[in-house]
């Protein structure tokens, strides 16, 4: 593209786009002169960039002032709407800056006023589809390629002054004198409603009016009431069969008579029992927490079928028993266990004197490195799929990573959410890293031909970052109080600088990762906290790269790799 096609000659004094060959400007008058200098003369060369600001039907009844921030920048601009404007309308509005060599210059934006539907309801971002939201979540645009539309921020609309039709009583006068009436009525409601219940009671139980006499304290003596059955129990249950007990978070957040019936699954799963005891303490709904307490937080139990229908067997509500499917033998799960374990044992000796971070990424690296991503093959939902096989989806992906962050001495957690009307859902996992949780999301890095490079998109990101996608499951948020992971400060992208807060200029932060991948193969990453800033790259992404290539004196080209849930990039270049 030639980096000069997006730019168009504007009015110096009121930044209207000038028709080509035009002697003046039609908006302001001003004479254009035969001067063709780029930062003098009666007008200025601009470059042109497409925008949208989205409004309500109400505000654009009423139009007024609407505030929006240039996309790709911290610049903020007010445009005016006139009342009653149509859906579709072209508004044109100029930003003029610095650049970063201190030539000053102009943007001509193109704005299209977007008028919502009455109660539209916000779509989200579907998975594989481009939909560009505003930062504020009103409304959405879809495009597709490299020429979709940058979406910009409405920030405040001056509403319109409603007309007074007459004298009306103030709200806060009848408060304050509802208030006045009832604290002078409340002492004589009171007495006459406690007469009136002291009588009825009296008149109901046939009690004679005669005062009781209160003892003094001397007469007062301390009455031992002796219990039907000792309150304390000496039997506690035997968690130590439970390896990593502490690091469980699911199994340490059941109440304690539970955790009986915990430990008799775990032991009774190990030994592929067919028909499990239990102490008799859980109903129904306790039985679904326990299965999932082990599902989650016991990857080594991978031979249990935990996605098929177990049986149980109640006496009076409280279940005493239960058959777990399987899906091995045991000969074949014994082979399989030590494949997996010892495999963690060399996960755990590879990272002996790693900090925190470095024992995370080495394990990620590993099964992102060297795993695939299946829903077909057998083992895929567990973490033997994942370890043994190289190929699992991804719970099975999730459950591995606990494993062995576990054996690395850093806690895990297993997540699982799914949004509404999807049927399978997804999982990812939390960790603990330096005395705080965040989320990672290995699936999205492994191996797959439609992603040439590793992105790390969700690589120690806050709560919201995977969840806004894949709604936490009623399973886990009406259960148990999560840790919580509300903070980007241990992601990949802002420990190694690739991350582009909303307001930074994002051509700086492009030239700026542009000249370290020279360092490395010519690769790098780079990561959007806002949606309109990712927007934004993705329309006028071209001119940051062409006008690097320019600045430095080379020829070559450039890919993208693309992730939208996550507003990830990942480039290559190809310098001749």
């Amino acid at each position: 593209m030639d980096y000069y096609s997006n730019y168009t000659k504007c009015c110096r004094r009121c930044g209207s786009e000038l028709a080509p060959g035009a002697q003046y400007c039609r908006k302001c008058g001003l004479a254009v002169g035969p001067v063709h200098s780029y930062t003098q003369g009666e007008y200025i060369d601009c470059r042109i960039v497409g925008s949208i600001v989205f409004l309500t039907q109400q505000q654009a009844a009423r139009g007024g002032r609407v505030r929006f921030r240039f996309a790709g920048t911290g610049d903020y601009a007010d445009i005016h709407i006139e009342p009653g404007i149509a859906s579709g309308t072209d508004k044109t509005i100029c930003r003029e800056y610095t650049d970063r060599y201190g030539v000053p210059n102009r943007e001509l934006r193109h704005i299209k006023v977007i008028i919502e539907p009455q109660n539209k309801p916000h779509t989200g971002r579907p998975y594989g589809d481009r939909v560009y939201h505003n930062a504020y979540g009103d409304g959405a645009h879809s495009g597709a390629g490299m020429s979709g539309v940058a979406s910009e921020s409405r920030v405040w609309t001056a509403p319109a002054k409603p007309k007074k039709t007459g004298r009306k009583v103030r709200p806060v006068l009848l408060v304050i004198l509802a208030v006045i009436l009832l604290s002078c009525a409340a002492p004589w409601f009171r007495e006459v409603k406690t007469a009136f219940v002291t009588q009825t009671f009296r008149e109901r139980i046939s009690i004679p009016e005669t005062e009781v006499p209160v003892p003094s304290a001397e007469e007062v003596v301390p009455t031992v009431i002796p219990s039907a059955a000792p309150a304390i129990i000496s039997e506690k249950p035997d968690v130590s069969a439970i390896p990593y007990y502490e690091d469980r978070f699911y199994i340490n957040n059941l109440e304690e008579p539970l955790l009986f019936d915990v430990v008799a699954l775990y032991k009774g799963i190990s030994a592929f029992e067919t028909e499990i005891k239990l102490k008799n303490t859980a109903n129904e709904a306790d039985l679904r927490l326990l299965i999932n307490a082990i599902k989650y937080d016991c990857p080594e139990l991978f031979q249990a079928a935990f996605d098929k229908k177990y049986t149980f067997w109640n006496t009076g509500g409280r279940i005493t028993s239960v058959s777990v499917p399987y899906s091995m033998s045991k000969t074949t799960y014994d082979s399989r266990l030590a494949q997996c374990s010892a495999l963690i044992a060399q996960l755990r000796e590879d990272t002996t004197g790693f900090s925190a971070q470095e024992r995370e990424q080495y394990v990620y690296d590993y099964f992102t490195n060297t795993v695939s991503y299946s829903t077909t093959t057998a083992q895929c939902g567990n973490a033997s799929g994942a370890i043994v096989d190289k190929s699992a989806k991804c719970d099975g992906i999730s459950l591995a990573m606990k494993w062995a962050m576990e054996a690395v001495g850093i806690p895990a957690i297993v997540l699982s959410g799914k949004d509404e009307g999807d049927p399978v859902g997804h999982a990812w996992n939390c960790v603990k890293i330096n005395g705080s949780y965040c989320d990672v999301d290995l699936t999205n890095d492994l191996i797959r031909e439609e992603r040439s490079m590793k992105l790390y998109s969700a690589y120690n990101v806050k709560r919201d970052w995977i969840s806004r996608l894949y709604p936490l499951s009623d399973d886990i948020v009406s259960y148990y109080r999560l840790p919580e992971s509300s903070g980007m400060h241990n992601s990949y992208h802002v420990v190694n600088g690739s991350f582009v807060y909303s307001g930074d200029d994002i051509e700086s932060a492009v030239h700026r990762l542009l000249d370290e991948s020279l360092w490395r193969d010519g690769t790098g990453v780079i990561q959007f906290e806002d949606d309109a800033d990712f927007s934004f790259f993705l329309y006028d992404g071209d001119v940051f790269f062409e006008t690097w290539f320019y600045d430095n004196g080379y020829w070559g080209s450039y890919s993208l790799t693309v992730l939208h849930e996550y507003r990830t990039v990942g480039f290559r270049l190809n310098i001749n």
